[in-house]
């Protein structure tokens, strides 16, 4: 068995990264910036970068402001704001102990991405961490993290997990045949995340450490 996990979402608590990227580029662009509540929610539900904007006070400047964020987001200052939810860390020595652990991710950073992960104190857990290179980022996110797995293993059978927080996440599960799983804390909502009719879904970090407990004893045991 292998867990193939996402990083933003499932393992770290991104919101206030995001959140002060949005303030700090709609305060450049002399806008209004919505509360952190209302930013999340709006965000969590997929509503696009335009509204957003338009709820800011910011007009037809969606292509700009999505350029600036894109060149910032992946820096360090602002992957320095990111957390881990409480149990994760030791959920992860639990999976690594006695299975492949995967980090698949679509940050194209990947030197800021090992950056964080040695910070933070995870970057050992995983088997493998497998980002995209250049020439995948232009592919359909349906497609994205099942190539650059298949990159990294090959047509090496699967078996095991896919868990992130995104419809990105469940697709490539799927069409790797795995078993998938996504989390409602992450950077979609509920409502949204339910939809994906994946096998396992999590509503908060500490029902997935559960889970991993759990599933880690009867998966031994059998």
């Amino acid at each position: 068995m292998r867990i193939f996990l996402d990083l933003d979402g499932p393992i770290l608590d991104v919101s206030e990264k995001y959140y002060s990227v949005y303030c700090d580029l709609i305060g450049e662009m002399e806008g209004v910036a919505l509360s952190k509540d209302k930013y999340w929610e709006l965000k969590r539900n997929r509503v696009n970068k335009g509204k957003i904007l338009e709820e800011s006070m910011i007009f037809g400047r969606e292509e700009e402001y999505s350029k600036d964020r894109r060149e910032r987001i992946e820096t360090l200052d602002y992957l320095k704001i990111d957390s881990i939810w409480p149990g994760i860390p030791e959920a992860l020595d639990m999976i690594g102990e006695f299975f492949p652990l995967y980090l698949v991710t679509a940050r194209t950073n990947r030197s800021g991405l090992i950056w964080q992960m040695q910070r933070l104190g995870i970057y050992d857990i995983f088997t493998d961490i497998i980002s995209p290179i250049e020439k995948e980022t232009s592919l359909p996110r349906r497609e994205l993290k099942k190539t650059m797995v298949r990159r990294e293993l090959g047509n090496l059978d699967l078996s095991g997990w896919f868990i992130g927080d995104t419809d990105t996440d469940t697709s490539a599960g799927n069409l790797l045949g795995l078993n998938t799983g996504v989390v409602t804390y992450g950077i979609r909502s509920k409502e949204i995340v339910t939809t994906y009719g994946a096998d396992k879904v999590f509503h908060t970090p500490s029902e997935f450490v559960d889970w991993v407990r759990n599933h880690l004893t009867e998966t031994l045991s059998s």
